[in-house]
């Protein structure tokens, strides 16, 4: 998907979408696998109006998933995962807050590149690809938004999605 990515993009439609009704969803669909984990979620996600962002739908719902996969897989049970969204006119953000083990400042950035693996920190016995992680950057920026990765105050790590808002023309 990322080689094709280089060179058309990965396969997208855009549509105008709720971002929280998505995350809501996907979220509610991996409850099992975050209790089998011993990772808690603590939904702090508004009730407001909709948040409309311009996305695919189900490539959306596939950001959110590798982003839980990452908790689950790297967060110490028991865990902790704070989700919470922001809004202003022009853009939605995001944030996934995990708690420990986090990550060191020099693998921050690093995160979002191919194949990277951390493997002092934040290990399991089983870890990904090393692609996820690209995955959401790519799809993300397709969307003219961007994504970064930080230190959590829950002491893990923090992912930050910021994407525009999707305003109708009048």
């Amino acid at each position: 998907e990322l080689s094709v990515a280089d060179f058309q993009g990965l396969s997208s439609s855009l549509e105008s979408v709720d971002v929280l009704e998505v995350l809501r969803t996907t979220l509610a669909l991996s409850a099992s696998r975050f209790a089998q984990s011993g990772v808690k979620i603590l939904d702090e996600l508004c009730r407001e109006a909709p948040f409309i962002v311009m996305a695919d739908r189900n490539r959306l719902s596939q950001v959110f998933v590798n982003l839980f996969e990452n908790t689950i897989r790297y967060t110490q049970a028991p865990g902790l995962l704070r989700i919470r969204a922001e809004t202003d006119p022009n853009q939605v953000r995001l944030y996934f807050e995990d708690s420990p083990p986090g990550v060191p400042d020099e693998a921050l950035e690093k995160l979002f590149d191919r194949l990277y693996r951390l493997d002092t920190a934040r290990s399991r016995d089983s870890g990904g690809s090393g692609l996820g992680l690209a995955i959401c950057r790519s799809l993300v920026e397709s969307w003219g938004g961007g994504i970064r990765a930080m230190h959590s105050p829950l002491g893990g790590l923090s992912i930050e999605i910021l994407l525009p808002r999707w305003r109708e023309e009048v």
